[in-house]
């Protein structure tokens, strides 16, 4: 399959990610222009009260960098084996719905029951990726 829809998730999601940070660091900026926040609290991102939007924020943001690293991986080495087939890539797909699916319910509302809900199905998917690029490098399947 060609490998454009298996890099295609993967880029809007790296794309989204920066959005987000671009944004976070509006919010830092306007809180501490405002007063809101001591700049201080910069330096270690520690001892200060942080603002709930920016820290709902802050956090949003670390979720970014940290269960999708796994996923940006798993793209580069079913690239890298030629693994790019329907599954690989459906999933590839479902799992970017499904982490823009948790960004909306995180910053909006933040139900955690659903959140959760998300967050799980994402991180069965992920693993299943890995599982389908594992039998694929061991298996000879394409």
């Amino acid at each position: 399959m060609d490998i454009r829809f298996m890099i295609l998730p993967g880029a809007i999601l790296a794309i989204y990610t920066i959005l987000v940070l671009f944004k976070l660091a509006i919010l830092r900026r306007n809180a501490a222009h405002s007063g809101r926040i001591e700049v201080q609290y910069f330096k270690l991102y520690t001892g200060f009260d942080v603002p709930d939007d920016l820290r709902l924020w802050e956090r949003h943001y670390n979720n970014l960098l940290e269960l999708p690293i796994v996923y940006y991986f798993a793209i580069f080495v079913a690239i890298s084996l030629q693994l790019t087939n329907m599954l690989n890539i459906s999933l590839a797909w479902i799992y970017l719905v499904l982490r823009l699916f948790h960004s909306i319910i995180h910053l909006n509302g933040n139900k955690v029951k659903y959140r959760f809900q998300i967050f799980a199905l994402s991180a069965f998917t992920l693993l299943t990726l890995w599982f389908s690029i594992l039998y694929g490098l061991f298996s000879g399947w394409k």
